[in-house]
């Protein structure tokens, strides 16, 4: 091939290629700056955590072009490294968090805290990981007869005897004495708001939620709105550390959780950088063309107060659940 063709394929290759990468990178950073409220929209937004790579890719892909061409097609290049510089500074502006920032000191005993979506899964196994673990408060998403059956006969009572014990929805089983049980009315199930007395903490007060799915977006949103108003009123009311932990059906990038961000919470892996977490689907319950979907959106959270701080975050793998588990160890502020 003759040199000149060669440089006239080699920069169409690179047209292509900064196509793609701007419609990945348009598709994966225009839906978390826009908060749409389509269900598309939404898992777009969920997707979020994936678009520093086309972001990059265009950036770089970009000044290749700039450099290589000369005109209009050098200016296209350099707007086109524009946009891509601009999109790479969102990504990692909203990725930060999950790596670095301060991590305040602690005081005190802890009180384990566990989330599990428990529509699927081994009630044993669970069991297991409650007393192997030892938590302290388990909060149990998604369950329909069957698993609530499992659970009431299972260990778990007896190492957490005391529950806001509502079928479905989120049932919240404590160690420690539990008060003024409050629903929240959500078309995810019976969420709510209870009082533990006398933890580690002190005097807590728990949200324990499960919001509609983000495929029934009109409910998603008005649930999602309940929850930012219903947290923001009792924090404003009550001045005892609060706990907000569930299967949210929603990510750090969705419009919600960045409200309880704005309020003052915390979610457990940002307080420990632990980086990106997904916590669903897993268990093989998800197939794409014959693919095992990996886990891939982080829905799953426990979130605190600013008088709280959290120490460590693990995932749990619970035996047949398509939601990994989120364990985070709590303790009071220092200060």
């Amino acid at each position: 091939m003759a040199r000149g063709t060669a440089s006239v394929v080699w920069r169409a290759l690179l047209w292509v290629l900064a196509g793609g990468a701007l419609l990945g990178t348009g598709l994966l950073t225009v839906p978390r700056l826009t908060d749409p409220g389509s269900a598309r929209g939404l898992e777009l937004v969920a997707f979020t955590p994936f678009g520093l790579a086309p972001a990059v890719a265009l950036l770089v892909i970009a000044i290749a072009l700039a450099v290589a061409h000369r005109g209009g097609p050098r200016l296209l290049g350099a707007v086109l490294a524009s946009v891509g510089l601009v999109a790479t500074a969102l990504h990692l502006m909203w990725l930060a968090p999950l790596f670095v920032g301060a991590q305040p000191a602690a005081r005190g005993e802890p009180l384990v805290v566990m989330t599990q979506n428990f529509e699927y899964g081994d009630v044993l196994a669970l069991a297991r990981e409650v007393r192997d673990r030892q938590v302290d408060v388990l909060v149990l998403c998604d369950m329909g007869t069957k698993q609530w059956t499992g659970v009431q006969e299972s260990s778990i009572p007896n190492d957490l005897p005391y529950v806001a014990d509502r079928e479905g929805g989120a049932v919240a089983f404590s160690r420690y004495p539990l008060a003024e049980d409050e629903p929240i009315t959500l078309h995810g199930g019976g969420s709510r708001s209870v009082h533990i007395t006398t933890s580690p903490l002190g005097h807590v007060t728990l949200y324990a939620l499960h919001p509609a799915q983000p495929y029934r977006p009109g409910e998603w949103q008005e649930d999602g709105a309940r929850v930012v108003g219903a947290v923001g009123a009792g924090l404003s009311g009550d001045p005892d550390p609060t706990i907000v932990a569930g299967d949210l059906n929603a990510t750090l990038d969705h419009w919600p959780l960045r409200a309880l961000a704005s309020i003052g919470f915390t979610d457990a892996v940002v307080a420990v950088n632990g980086g990106f977490q997904p916590t669903f689907p897993v268990g093989g319950r998800e197939q794409r063309f014959g693919i095992t979907v990996p886990p891939v959106f982080q829905i799953d959270h426990v979130f605190v107060s600013r008088q709280l701080v959290v120490s460590e975050v693990a995932r749990v793998a619970t035996p047949g659940a398509d939601h990994l588990g989120v364990l985070a160890t709590i303790r009071r502020a220092a200060s």
